[in-house]
């Protein structure tokens, strides 16, 4: 229970209960106050957008309405139901998925932000979202080919690319 506890996951597709966005970032900690879900959000940089909704955080989501939502709102609304669990480890699953060029901007700042507060365990396979770690590790076919600075794995990356 204590590390279940110490760990936040955001996965890498956006899955969206069918409820309020209040209950959705609920799900990680059901004693969250609204003062918690504020927080939570505008640490993952989407309360301002929660805000400008009719609803705000009553708008009802899940089902077919994800559908009209724009994947960079869903990804950091994801982001902010990791956040009301005050977890020290936050594992990141290839956050940048189909996100837009604005949106993938506004995670790099949101990652930015994280670094010194959290631990932060991240799967990409972008170089943007790799620059920002202290150490990389590059795998192949499930093991280990290579852990050191950053810039080595990047460039290793791009050579297997091209």
């Amino acid at each position: 229970m204590d590390l279940r506890r110490a760990i936040s996951y955001v996965p890498q597709v956006t899955t969206m209960f069918h409820g309020s966005i209040a209950q959705n970032m609920r799900l990680n900690n059901i004693l969250a106050t609204d003062e918690d879900l504020h927080c939570a959000a505008e640490e993952a940089g989407v309360l301002d957008d929660i805000l400008s909704l009719p609803e705000g955080f009553d708008t009802r989501i899940g089902d077919n309405t994800d559908d009209h939502m724009p994947p960079g709102f869903l990804r950091a609304l994801s982001m902010a139901r990791a956040f009301v669990n005050p977890a020290k480890v936050l594992l990141l699953d290839e956050p940048g998925a189909s996100l837009d060029d604005e949106s993938d901007q506004r995670l790099i700042q949101q990652l930015k932000k994280l670094k010194g507060k959290h631990t932060i365990i991240m799967v990409s396979h972008r170089p943007s979202h790799i620059r920002l770690a202290d150490k990389a590790i590059l795998m192949e076919h499930g093991m280990v080919k290579h852990t050191g600075d950053v810039d080595t794995v990047i460039n290793m990356m791009l050579e297997k690319i091209s």
